[in-house]
């Protein structure tokens, strides 16, 4: 079936660009884009095999069963190393003039995000977070010097409500041995508060990026093609303001035992913690080395701090190809360090102008996991 799907959308893609191949032809930019159920999903185990999870059944419920069994059998063996996340953005809108001489632009979205983190190498540590945000964008240049250019600029400010957060600190497990299972303790923060309503502040942060065409600068770029390129410099969720939950429940079990109805009658406290959306801090060098060939090489290089995990700080690096085929068909693949794991990325879409299917899919290389991304955008 996934052979069949991908075979349908390489021959869709062979015959749209044999029907837009003329001489000149390029698909023009939208300035209005509304964007509705762009998401994005994944899971990554070093215990856990994803062909474990896709092979054998046809149910959703199946799959989950047999991920939770396999979840408890990592608890036993100390081997478990599991996170997966999901992005969504049911809605956005924004407007651009990338054509006017110095382009700008601004934009709205909704946001909701979730990560999860189960690691057994030395007890047992959960975390895990989610957050609905508000965000504003604005895009602009600001020139400076003629011999230095003009810098591109991404802002976006955002106001998030925390939802959920575990300390993988709070998380208490002692395996009892002779197949009697895990007892565990975990002390979950929450906004709803105990007999409705809720109970949070938000916060604030800001994603930063700033891109400048140094071989352009450098006059790099006039002494041959091979040596055009931009550099960048992209900065998400940098904290302000943290959020805040003053709530929390405490859950405790057996891995044996347990029949289901874990959150009910739990133990409810009050307490506050504080809250950050995961931050990341990336350098990258667009590599555009070909004059007749819209192909360009991008390595990426950075860090990632996320305090649902034990150690919150993680490398990141990897490079990416991109191949935009006249703003019709954008492809890309890409191999690196992301997510705590090693990963190859696939991405294509298909561009119409008043209308854009962007998919994605991704692999982890080692232990097992996958990802995959879905967008929809329209526009004039």
């Amino acid at each position: 079936m996934k052979g069949k799907i991908i075979a349908i959308c390489l021959l869709c893609a062979t015959a749209l660009t044999g029907a837009f191949a003329q001489e000149g032809f390029r698909v023009g930019h939208r300035k209005v884009e509304i964007g509705l159920l762009n998401m994005n999903a994944r899971f990554s185990s070093k215990f856990v095999k994803a062909g474990d999870l896709l092979s054998g059944g046809d149910a959703l419920g199946g799959a989950m069963d047999d991920l939770l069994d396999m979840l408890v059998d990592g608890l036993g063996t100390g081997k478990l190393n599991t996170d997966l996340g999901v992005g969504l953005t049911p809605l956005y809108f924004s407007y651009a003039r990338i054509d006017a001489e110095n382009p700008w632009g601004f934009g709205l979205a909704v946001d909701v995000e979730a990560s999860g983190a189960i690691n057994s190498d030395v007890g047992l540590n959960v975390g895990a977070s989610a957050f609905l945000a508000l965000r504003a964008s604005s895009f602009f240049g600001v020139p400076t010097t003629p011999e230095i250019g003009t810098f591109k600029v991404r802002a976006s400010p955002s106001l998030f409500f925390p939802l959920i957060y575990s300390d993988p600190g709070s998380t208490k497990a002692k395996d009892l041995g002779g197949g009697n299972g895990i007892d565990y303790e975990m002390k979950i923060f929450t906004a709803i508060k105990d007999g409705g309503g809720l109970n949070w502040s938000p916060g604030l942060d800001l994603s930063l990026a700033v891109e400048h065409p140094l071989s352009e600068t450098l006059g790099l770029s006039d002494v041959s093609p091979l040596l055009n390129f931009k550099v960048g410099l992209d900065f998400v969720n940098i904290p302000i303001v943290a959020g805040r939950l003053r709530e929390y429940m405490e859950i405790s079990g057996n891995t044996e035992k347990d029949e289901g109805g874990a959150l009910d009658g739990n133990p409810r406290g009050t307490g506050e913690v504080k809250t950050r959306r995961p931050f990341r801090m990336h350098g990258r060098i667009e590599w555009s080395p070909f004059e007749t060939v819209p192909v360009s090489f991008t390595p990426v290089f950075g860090l990632a701090v996320n305090p649902i995990y034990t150690e919150p700080t993680s490398p990141e690096g990897g490079l990416r190809t991109r191949y935009d085929f006249r703003n019709l068909l954008i492809g890309s693949f890409g191999l690196g360090y992301f997510d705590r794991a090693w990963r190859t990325d696939l991405g294509l879409a298909f561009n119409l102008k008043y209308f854009e299917l962007d998919l994605g899919y991704s692999a982890a290389l080692s232990g097992g996991g996958f990802g995959a991304s879905l967008g929809f955008k329209f526009g004039w």
